[in-house]
């Protein structure tokens, strides 16, 4: 299967598992999409969408939007582990 095809239907897994799946299993579904995939910018996307539908404004975090900032580290630290990988 072609590259472009695991970005789709990873893309729509994920959305889809956005309304279905606990917020853990999607974190790791995430971690391991951004690790799978080169440049999964979508995966970004999606994990805003999230933080709209689901986020509720606490103190603790200041009202950012947890899952997005979590989910753009992960993507930005999933380039050297890719590196590392050799992927």
């Amino acid at each position: 299967m072609g590259s472009n095809y695991t970005r789709i239907i990873t893309s729509i897994v994920l959305f889809i598992g956005m309304f279905f799946i606990p917020w853990y299993f999607l974190a790791i579904l995430f971690t391991f999409s951004f690790i799978k995939i080169s440049n999964f910018y979508e995966g970004l996307v999606i994990a805003l969408f999230y933080d709209i539908f689901y986020f509720v404004e606490r103190d603790l975090f200041w009202g950012l939007p947890v899952f997005f900032i979590i989910s753009g580290i992960i993507f930005a630290g999933s380039r050297l582990i890719r590196k590392q990988l050799r992927i």
